[in-house]
């Protein structure tokens, strides 16, 4: 496995463990706001605080 693999799925374990709430995703697709281009994110964290969505 290249290092840089390891290390995006050490950070995702990393945020799973200090954010149980949330959902840890390693190698996400998140649609652009503005562009509506489908971006990849090595890792991507979604939590919901006080009612609101956080990404």
């Amino acid at each position: 496995m290249p290092e840089w693999l390891n290390f995006e799925k050490v950070v995702a374990r990393i945020y799973e463990t200090i954010s149980p709430k949330a959902t840890v995703k390693h190698n996400d697709f998140i649609m652009g706001y503005n562009s509506g281009v489908k971006r990849q994110i090595d890792v991507s964290m979604r939590f919901k605080e006080a009612g609101c969505n956080f990404l």
